[in-house]
């Protein structure tokens, strides 16, 4: 299946795969919303970024080099000022992933610890239980044992299910943020 997708891109000379744009004039690239705002600082244009990022995502780990095609092909300034400004895009979504990354290691830690706490609960209702026998320290036990096993599930389930993808955003965003960019 990878093989008729990225045989979609053409080709750079050293064989790297050339991920096209083409737009009219270099502030098409970009964010109509903040027009005052310095090219470095500047959000791209919603569209583009998706493009790019849904291109690279899409060759899987082949080597790649962006090409930007405009109707006038900008001054040597213009063209560094643009190639910044995509670098400082995708590292601000990179670390916007490492964020949430962060956030949710921070959870499923908060969730082991209260999952642990709440099993340590449970074991000393347990134990007391024994001496008393009591119906409600028993179904305070069995409660606690469930919701123990509840808090220590997901704080697993959150570690395993939530980490790759966030560690695949940011190794995707990292790439893009140092590819090459040429102008034609």
């Amino acid at each position: 299946m990878k093989r008729p997708i990225i045989e979609r891109y053409e080709r750079h000379t050293d064989g790297r795969i050339l991920i096209d744009i083409a737009a009219e004039r270099m502030e098409d690239l970009y964010d109509h919303y903040d027009k005052q705002v310095n090219f470095l600082k500047k959000d791209l244009n919603t569209s583009f970024a998706q493009y790019v990022t849904d291109s690279v995502r899409e060759i899987s780990g082949e080597p790649f080099l962006i090409r930007v095609s405009l109707k006038n092909p900008p001054a040597a300034e213009v063209a560094e000022k643009l190639v910044g400004s995509i670098r400082s895009y995708f590292f601000y979504m990179k670390e916007l992933e490492v964020r949430k990354l962060r956030d949710k290691l921070r959870a499923s830690l908060i969730l082991f610890a209260i999952g642990v706490v709440i099993l340590t609960l449970s074991i000393l209702v347990t134990q007391h239980n024994e001496i008393q026998e009591s119906f409600s320290a028993n179904l305070l036990s069995e409660g606690l044992m469930v919701a123990a096993w509840v808090s220590l599930w997901e704080s697993l389930a959150t570690f395993l299910i939530h980490w790759a993808p966030l560690k695949r955003g940011i190794r995707l965003y990292e790439s893009i943020a140092r590819s090459e960019v040429v102008f034609s």
